[in-house]
């Protein structure tokens, strides 16, 4: 047997286990339900090594008073789960990359996962839920034991203070991924782009060229958050508290592959005109909110 049907065999496995109904829709892609509490459907697909998870269908339309909601409800969700836009749909829809390396492994990956959407589904409980409150983002905790996992990888990195580690990526120009430890696992982080004054326009076209972009990559979600009166969009990845090796190396080669594919562009849509023509491309609207917006 080919070691990726071995890989997807595995997958099916794990997803019987943890569901009450899997059923395939096509070679190495299944139609499932998980209970718990509620009803959550999702559909679940296994290529090159990866399981993607998708709540589906796609739950909200890319509007926009929603893409700035979306790009900062990323930056806090756990269990894995990212916003992304779905192009083909031009549609919101939440999902998640899980490595699969065995069946234990992946098993405490999909209740790790399966956790995160239930949570990160109250983003969409409501038509108008993308202008709740933004979750806070858990608090980084003391790991000792951080340069000890990132040791078993191949990455170049040092210690930092409070327990953060700083490695160096892939990616020509990149700064150094700051990687730490909270209450959900371990995060990594790399800062693309900052901008002390972001129009409506240059929100949005960023917005969507990130999301989109967050579809499209396994294990990276764009995110924004504000700091020293600036607004950081950032590309990010959430691994559980002990992974393996090779999620981790993962995790840190997707980051590369990810600020490769999205500095520069990140950077000229920070001009309001390269915005304006983005938008124009992508049909959208150039109104929307700000990420400053002051709530009610």
């Amino acid at each position: 047997m080919k070691p990726a049907n071995h890989a997807a065999e595995v997958a099916l496995a794990m997803l019987d286990r943890c569901c009450d109904e899997v059923e395939p829709v096509r070679p190495w892609s299944w139609q499932c339900a998980f209970q718990n509490g509620t009803r959550l459907p999702l559909s679940a697909s296994y290529a090159d090594g990866f399981l993607r998870l998708a709540a589906g269908p796609a739950m909200a339309p890319v509007t926009a008073s929603a893409l700035d909601r979306a790009i900062r409800w990323n930056a806090a969700l756990t269990g894995g789960i990212k916003i992304a836009i779905d192009a083909a749909r031009r549609a919101f829809a939440l999902c998640a990359d899980l490595v699969v390396l065995d069946e234990a492994q992946l098993l405490a990956r999909l209740r790790w996962a399966l956790d995160g959407f239930h949570d990160g589904l109250s983003a969409f409980a409501t038509d108008d839920s993308l202008d709740a409150a933004i979750p806070s983002r858990p608090a980084p905790a003391p790991a000792s034991e951080l340069p000890e996992l990132l040791g078993a990888t191949p990455w170049e990195f040092a210690e930092r203070d409070a327990g953060a580690c700083s490695v160096a990526l892939d990616a020509e120009s990149a700064p150094p991924a700051r990687v730490w430890m909270d209450a959900d696992g371990i995060s990594l982080s790399v800062e693309l782009a900052r901008a002390s004054a972001v129009s409506a326009a240059q929100l949005r076209a960023l917005g969507l060229f990130l999301l989109t972009v967050t579809g499209a990559l396994r294990l990276v979600r764009a995110g924004a958050v504000e700091s020293d009166g600036q607004t950081v969009f950032t590309l990010a990845a959430r691994l559980p508290q002990a992974p393996a090796p090779e999620e981790l190396d993962h995790a840190l080669a997707s980051l590369s592959v990810a600020y490769r594919l999205c500095a520069r562009e990140s950077c000229v849509l920070l001009d309001e005109a390269a915005a304006a023509c983005y938008l124009a491309v992508r049909r959208q609207p150039m109104t929307c909110q700000s990420l400053d917006r002051k709530e009610n």
